[in-house]
């Protein structure tokens, strides 16, 4: 069955539910007409209204076939933590923008180049809202990058760590435990020895003492 007869069967269409490999026609017919057609190198791209404040929908065709689709901020928006419990961590979280920009929400784009997703979040902040979801046939991360990555492939990487959550779900999971061997604290060591030997001769000191006080006492008698 083709995408465009899937999509006829489908009582609401909005660009979420837009398929990949879709002819431009059909795109047209199921979500009307584009606020505006543009064209960039090989692309033609239409661009949608979306709810989002300057996040519009842009669809990208190369040969009449959806092959890029650029959402804005959907009406029920995941979050970041969502994102990676469906898809694991992202393979890269890259800042969206660099100085001189000024970007007062810190947008990173988080990539899943493999499986054809990357999404952008306010930071890395695991409940981060997505502002913008884009979807692709997948590829390798160096081939995203040089395509529909490349305005930031070269801005700075960030570290994204599994919230908490995520991390509760391998806690079943065998543990590899290594003994680490730990040199020993020689200073430490050199202090008792040292204390020792000074509550030893004290001692002796003591009993040597002693003893010639009782010599003195049976001389005395």
């Amino acid at each position: 069955m083709s995408n465009e007869l899937l999509l006829t069967q489908n009582t609401v269409a909005d660009t979420s539910t837009i398929s990949l490999g879709l002819s431009r026609e059909a795109v047209i017919a199921a979500l009307g007409e584009p606020r505006a057609t543009l064209e960039q190198n090989e692309y033609v791209i239409l661009r949608y209204q979306s709810d989002t404040p300057t996040f519009a929908h842009y669809l990208f065709f190369q040969n009449n076939e959806l092959v890029f689709k650029q959402i804005g901020r959907a009406k029920q928006p995941k979050t970041l933590t969502e994102y990676i419990s469906q898809l694991g961590q992202p393979e890269v979280s890259i800042k969206r923008y660099e100085p001189p920009v000024q970007d007062s929400l810190q947008l990173v784009i988080h990539v899943w180049s493999q499986k054809g997703v990357a999404i952008t979040t306010e930071g890395i902040n695991p409940q981060s809202p997505v502002y913008e979801l884009q979807q692709f046939n997948a590829t390798t991360l160096t081939e995203y990058l040089e395509t529909w990555g490349q305005e930031f492939a070269a801005h700075k990487r960030l570290t994204v760590q599994a919230p908490f959550i995520l991390q509760q779900e391998n806690v079943n999971e065998p543990v590899a435990v290594v003994n680490e061997h730990v040199a020993p604290d020689y200073s430490m060591i050199l202090f008792v020895v040292a204390f020792g030997v000074v509550i030893l001769v004290t001692v002796l000191k003591l009993v040597l003492l002693l003893l010639r006080k009782l010599r003195k006492a049976d001389v005395t008698t």
